[in-house]
């Protein structure tokens, strides 16, 4: 068919660019695959002209020639970059995928290791909170066996100061339980205080 459309002379090139780029494009197989259609095209256009004719426009075979190498060149780099960045492409989303997982089982650890820490805080409030009830109850239970007392009961530091009395104590002394508070033994007992003092 080349040779009848006038070999080396023809534009039939054009139809052999076009399928070509067919070949490399668009036919859904293995690069190397499409490399080897390619040169099966190309051979088709040149390997008749070569082996059957006399090239009498050098010029012109020689520019043709060249535009169709350069063509299908092209079309085999684009082909390779494009396969390279969809290669690239899958890869990135599958590492993403990838990480999103790794990063979905990492929120899930953290999350029941959080869930489990509030438990057990949880369980320490309680727990604080019944503790902080039975001090409470116990210090009320104290605190109203030592006011119910009718022995006159002090608590002091050790400088003899008074930190807590009870009710007998206060009435023992005449004086309101706040004016007792702070007040050194030895004034409320000055004879006998600095006599037995160590």
């Amino acid at each position: 068919m080349i040779l009848q459309t006038g070999g080396h002379v023809s534009s039939y090139y054009v139809g052999i660019g076009l399928i070509g780029i067919w070949a490399i494009s668009f036919t859904p197989v293995r690069f190397a695959l499409s490399l080897v259609l390619t040169l099966i095209v190309y051979g088709t256009y040149i390997l008749p002209i070569v082996f059957t004719e006399t090239i009498t426009d050098f010029r012109r075979f020689y520019t043709t020639n060249v535009f169709l190498i350069a063509l299908l060149s092209s079309s085999i780099i684009l082909r390779y970059y494009h396969l390279r960045s969809l290669v690239n492409e899958l890869g990135f989303k599958y590492d993403l995928e990838e990480n999103k997982i790794h990063l979905e089982h990492q929120v899930s650890d953290r999350t029941a290791k959080l869930s489990n820490s509030i438990a057990l805080l949880q369980k320490e409030i309680v727990e604080r909170e019944r503790i902080e009830l039975d001090i409470k109850k116990s210090s009320n239970e104290w605190r109203a066996t030592f006011d119910s007392t009718t022995d006159a009961i002090m608590t002091l530091n050790t400088d003899y100061v008074v930190l807590r009395l009870n009710k007998a104590a206060s009435l023992f002394f005449n004086q309101p339980f706040k004016d007792l508070i702070g007040t050194p033994l030895s004034q409320l007992f000055p004879l006998d205080f600095s006599q037995n003092a160590p």
